[in-house]
């Protein structure tokens, strides 16, 4: 007879041998896929490693080109550029020129018509003397070379070809920390090389002339960012004694006079006046107001041809209008006038612009109608002026900061009561104002002397505050998802997985 106690014995061992072999199975499974996952992963890497995809995550798209840029490349696409970047890429400059680097590799790879080498000065001085021949160019470690190859030479030099040199100093801004060490705050690259690539794939470059010999400002040195901005949408500018010259020169797209403190000669207001003759003539001044009460006669001539008038005054704003920081009711914000023909941007009137220690302008009585007036800026109601003449008085309400009149022979002139909004003394802590300011100016060099190209790309912080920001409402969610639904969702599949092996 058969023991019973053996057949329930033997009934759990198959049991259990099946439950193991089960589990073996499972547990062999669950190893096959995380190896397969695992060797997905790794094929997927390498594939994806060997077609050289990049993503820029930045938010600020630090790696890319943006927008308008994309736009300017694609009208100088039949032009073949190169450009050098004279450092070894195992010896760069400084670290920050790694983005510089991954730019260009967005340049490249868009546009075919565009090659980047890298090269070190010292080590390859036959290919220096071949990009420069004539030794003309100021060439220093970090700098770039972009030169139009279209030019070069039949025996391969590049003489001939037209080049423009982009230095290390203009690819980024700098500022300090508290401890007074210099860093590179933001990369102005993108807008440089560019810029460098629109002189050279032009024909022509434009001058701008700015007169000297009157205590002038020096625009180059006072104005320098404008400077670099114009110079990026190929406009040359150059300084211009007049009294040293038969005339202006022939090649002058315009002249500009910068907060004279003393008037121009009447030889000077002849040049001037002939110059304006010409459909080519274009004339810009900026004057602030004048503590030694100037007049002007000479330089007020000219303008009144225009039917334009300098008021010899100087203009104070409302309090609300007033840049607080610079304590004084002098210095304050403007908005420009929006037009059709110059100040053309949909947001215009939404820019302010700091106009310090300016003067009022004014039209004469003399209705011309072969001119056609633009006011392009004005102060608000509130404003006032004192005049600098003891026996005038000054002003109160709405006076106009600024004017631009075009002539049916095709001359034109602008003239601003001050030159504050484009000034590299407010640059640095009023940058978007400056940035509006530039806009302004540049509309107006441009309505009166147009380029094929023009371009004005932002530059992108490189270093940024990088302590996290956090709401009240982050708090509440973050609180709810670690202290409620994360629990529940452990607890949650704990419990899951109990039930599932207490029936196995």
């Amino acid at each position: 007879m058969k023991n019973p106690t053996n057949k329930t014995t033997n009934t759990t061992k198959v049991a259990r041998r099946t439950a193991r072999m089960r589990n073996l199975r499972q547990g062999t499974g669950y190893i096959v896929i995380i190896a397969a996952v695992v060797a997905i992963a790794v094929v997927l890497n390498v594939f994806i490693g060997l077609l050289d995809i990049n993503f820029d995550m930045t938010s600020n798209d630090l790696y890319s080109l943006s927008d308008d840029n994309k736009a300017f490349l694609d009208q100088v696409k039949d032009t073949n550029i190169e450009i050098y970047g004279l450092f070894g890429v195992n010896n760069l400059p400084s670290s920050d020129y790694n983005l510089i680097m991954q730019l260009l590799e967005d340049y490249t790879s868009n546009y075919k018509n565009i090659t980047v080498t890298y090269v070190d000065p010292d080590k390859n001085p036959e290919l220096m003397s071949k990009l420069d021949p004539a030794g003309t160019l100021d060439k220093q470690v970090g700098d770039f070379i972009v030169i139009n190859s279209d030019g070069k030479d039949a025996d391969g030099s590049y003489y001939s070809a037209k080049k423009k040199m982009v230095k290390a100093n203009a690819l980024f801004y700098q500022d300090a920390d508290v401890t007074g060490v210099v860093y590179n705050y933001s990369m102005k690259a993108e807008n440089a090389i560019s810029g460098a690539i629109n002189y050279v794939a032009s024909d022509t470059t434009p001058t701008i002339y700015y007169l000297t010999g009157h205590q002038e400002s020096d625009f180059k040195a006072n104005f320098s960012f404008m400077v670099e901005q114009l110079d990026y949408s190929n406009y040359a500018v150059e300084m211009l004694d007049l009294l040293s010259v038969n005339q202006v020169p022939e090649d002058a797209a315009a002249v500009m006079i910068i907060n004279p403190k003393a008037d121009i000669s009447t030889d000077e207001k002849v040049k001037l006046t002939e110059y304006l003759s010409s459909e080519d003539g274009n004339l810009i001044v900026f004057c602030e107001a004048d503590d030694e009460g100037e007049k002007f006669n000479n330089l007020q001539s000219v303008l009144a041809t225009y039917n334009v008038s300098m008021n010899n005054d100087i203009v104070a704003e409302a309090s609300k209008y007033v840049v607080s920081s610079a304590g004084s009711s002098y210095v304050f914000k403007i908005s420009p006038n929006r037009d059709d023909a110059i100040l053309t941007a949909s947001n215009m009137n939404e820019y302010q612009l700091i106009m310090g220690y300016g003067r009022s302008i004014r039209y004469l009585s003399n209705y011309n109608q072969s001119l056609t007036q633009y006011n392009l800026m004005s102060t608000s109601g509130s404003a006032s002026s004192v005049a600098m003449d003891e026996n005038a008085d000054g002003n109160l309400g709405s006076m106009m900061m600024g004017t631009a009149v075009s002539s049916t022979n095709g001359s034109k002139i602008a003239v601003f009561g001050s030159s504050t909004f484009i000034a590299d003394s407010i640059y640095s802590n009023y940058m978007v104002n400056w940035m509006a300011g530039a806009v302004v100016f540049k509309s107006v060099v441009e309505w009166m002397v147009p380029v094929e190209n023009t371009i004005y790309i932002q530059a992108k912080v490189i270093h940024t505050d990088n302590n996290l920001t956090i709401t009240t409402t982050d708090v509440v969610l973050i609180g709810i998802v670690c202290i409620i639904i994360v629990p529940i969702a452990v607890n949650g599949v704990g419990v899951f997985v109990w039930l599932k092996r207490r029936h196995m």
